[in-house]
């Protein structure tokens, strides 16, 4: 097909009708993408080691009034 055809189809194709499939791809892409990224969150233990140093040395202030008593 060339560009002029292909440019004409397009232009009048109704993409309208492909509004609910978009979104259901769309849906999908984003429940793929937080299904592949949910081990490397902050609760999983997937921290570097400089950002396990940092939360080391901030400490937990519940932890902190605990062993004070």
């Amino acid at each position: 097909m060339d560009d002029e055809k292909l440019t004409t189809r397009l232009e009048n194709f109704d993409f309208s009708s492909s509004h609910p499939v978009k979104e259901t791809l769309l849906n999908q892409l984003l429940f793929m993408h937080r299904r592949d990224n949910a081990p490397q969150g902050l609760w999983s233990g997937k921290m570097t080691d400089e950002e396990l140093d940092m939360a080391v040395a901030a400490g937990n202030p519940a932890l902190e009034k605990k062993h004070e008593k």
